[in-house]
C-alpha cells in the first residue's frame, strides 16, 4: 500500500526453516509521501476508504519520538504458545531499534485481543481512541510505550 514506502522499517519473523511466521511495520508519524502521511493519522483526518475518521479525539502525534506500528501479522497456522513467541520476538525487536532509534512509544490501530496479548508480554498498552468496528472486529488506537 501507499504506507510501504522508503520510509518504513520493518521486522519479520522467520522459522527454523527461513519462512516468515510474523512481521510488523513501523513509520514515523513524521513521515511524508505526497498526499498521505502514516496511516492512523491519514485516517482519523478521514483520507482513507474503510478506517473511520475519528480514531483519535485530537490530532495525530507528529514527532521523532513517536512511531507508528502498524500491519502486525502472525502466520495464522502457528499454534497459540508459537504465535505469542512470534508476538514477543516482534515487540522485542521493536523495543531494540526503538531504544538505537530514541522513540518513547509507538501508535497503533489493532484489534483489542493484541493488546491483551501485549499486556501479557509485560508492555505498558494505552488505548486513546473509541473501540470501533472494523473488517468485524473490536478495534482501537493505542499507544505502546517502549
Amino acid at each position: 500500500d501507499q504506507y510501504d514506502s522508503a520510509r518504513a522499517v520493518y521486522v519479520i519473523v522467520l522459522n527454523e526453516d527461513d519462512a516468515c511466521v510474523g512481521c510488523a511495520r513501523m513509520m514515523p508519524t513524521t513521515a511524508r509521501n505526497g498526499y498521505y502521511s502514516y496511516m492512523i493519522r491519514d485516517a482519523n483526518d478521514d483520507k482513507l476508504d474503510g478506517i473511520p475518521p475519528g480514531l483519535l479525539s485530537g490530532d495525530a502525534p507528529s514527532c521523532d519520538t513517536e512511531w507508528e506500528a502498524t500491519r502486525y501479522t502472525i502466520d495464522p497456522d502457528s499454534s497459540r504458545s508459537e504465535s505469542q513467541a512470534i508476538m514477543c520476538e516482534i515487540l522485542q525487536t521493536m523495543s531494540k531499534f526503538a531504544k538505537e532509534q530514541a522513540i518513547q512509544r509507538f501508535i497503533g490501530l489493532m484489534p483489542i485481543g493484541i493488546y491483551r496479548m501485549f499486556r501479557r508480554a509485560g508492555y505498558d498498552v494505552d488505548e486513546i481512541g473509541p473501540v470501533l468496528e472494523i473488517d468485524g472486529r473490536k478495534t482501537a488506537v493505542a499507544y505502546l510505550k517502549v
